[in-house]
């Protein structure tokens, strides 16, 4: 039985979940020999096909009844509607932002009062229970029961059978971050997981240790029903994937594991960030002066090291959590991105404005945020939910 390998610091409670980066082996070898494409001479067509489940994926059976459902849905239209007209992207997209900050609730991390993170071991209690494959087309082709499913219990089930729950909410889950991130920008997000963490709440993107060259969206049994406050955990997550997909990191095998010295850039979690990289250019502004102090601190329940860190460098953060590790700091500053008015933006005088400022500089990312913001307007209104 392997280890769930929690790497770096990479927790936070953000509106009741934890938000975590995974690498390397989840939990336990079933992971492995469950795989689809797995070639393991000692696993049998019969016991291959035993463990795939056939289903069809229709979007719309999971059309989330969202806790709040789109209220005066004919002035959201309406005021969309405006939206459109404009024709400079960062406009467009702050003229969308507007429409949804007036309708769908939501709200931005600015906790500044936890400095004690706990998940930041191994935890060996942890098991993958099933995952959904995604097809090219960004949809859930194929269901893979994991070996933990013949003894997984979910306590929520209800009537239901202890898998159903699972299905529905991954279902319901991948049905927003489908619709809102296109599907150019996540070539490489090929499985959707639901996991057993005991009583914690996760939301989170790892990477399977059967394929380095994917990483993968995972939710806990612990996860609730879909709510619009969590739009802003799954930007936050999809900021992950966007900053340590294959194409900006080089995963390597371990290679830099073994011999940190051989990367000559960022060594992010997951391997070595590429020279041209977001995350590289990210650490090398805003990082190059305090890796050294932060990779120092101590970071047990029982020391300081962590809040003299933070409060010596609060400028630079819009919360406790974003200064835990670059790779957290990025994510989230891409989260104020997309969630934050330019203006705003433009006018703030700290480090941590400058670090949303950063995206600006890219143009498919400029795309990308207004493309998001249209997106979630777009859901809400057709499906009369508050996305």
């Amino acid at each position: 039985m392997r280890k769930v390998v929690i790497s770096g610091l990479v927790v936070v409670i953000i509106t009741t979940l934890l938000i975590i980066i995974f690498q390397g082996e989840p939990n336990s070898e079933e992971v492995q020999d469950a795989d689809l494409h797995n070639e393991d001479e000692g696993a049998s067509e019969e016991d291959e096909e035993s463990k795939l489940v056939d289903f069809e994926y229709d979007p719309s059976d999971f059309m989330i009844r969202a806790y709040r459902p789109l209220m005066r849905s004919d002035i959201f239209e309406e005021d969309g509607e405006g939206c459109y007209e404009v024709d400079e992207v960062i406009e467009r997209g702050d003229c969308f932002l507007e429409v949804i900050n007036d309708h769908l609730s939501f709200d931005l991390n600015y906790d500044q009062t936890q400095f004690y993170f706990p998940i930041q071991q191994e935890r060996d209690d942890w098991e993958d229970v099933f995952y959904f494959e995604v097809g090219d087309e960004g949809d859930l082709v194929d269901l893979e029961l994991l070996d933990y499913a013949e003894e997984y219990e979910d306590e929520f089930a209800g009537p239901q059978d202890d898998l159903a729950r699972g299905k529905e909410t991954l279902m319901a889950y991948w049905y927003v971050f489908s619709s809102v991130i296109p599907n150019e920008f996540r070539p490489t997000l090929e499985r959707v997981y639901w996991l057993d963490a005991q009583e914690q709440q996760l939301l989170a993107i790892y990477r399977p240790p059967d394929d380095s060259e994917i990483l993968s969206l995972v939710l806990s049994q612990y996860v609730g029903d879909y709510d619009t406050p969590v739009k802003v955990i799954l930007i936050h997550e999809f900021g992950h994937y966007l900053t340590l997909n294959s194409s900006e990191i080089d995963y390597s095998n371990g290679l830099y594991e073994d011999d940190p010295s051989l990367c000559e850039e960022y060594l992010t979690v997951y391997g070595c960030a590429k020279e041209d990289s977001y995350m590289n250019q990210f650490v090398g502004l805003f990082w190059s002066d305090l890796l050294e102090e932060y990779e120092a601190i101590d970071w047990s329940e029982e020391s300081d090291d962590y809040r003299e860190f933070f409060e010596k460098n609060e400028n630079h953060f819009f919360n406790t959590y974003q200064g835990t590790a670059p790779e957290e700091d990025i994510a989230e500053s891409f989260a104020f991105f997309v969630f934050l008015d330019s203006d705003r933006v433009e006018t703030g005088d700290r480090v941590k404005y400058d670090k949303v400022s950063f995206f600006y500089q890219f143009d498919e990312l400029v795309e990308l945020r207004t493309e998001i913001l249209e997106n979630f307007y777009n859901l809400s209104l057709e499906d009369g939910n508050r996305y």
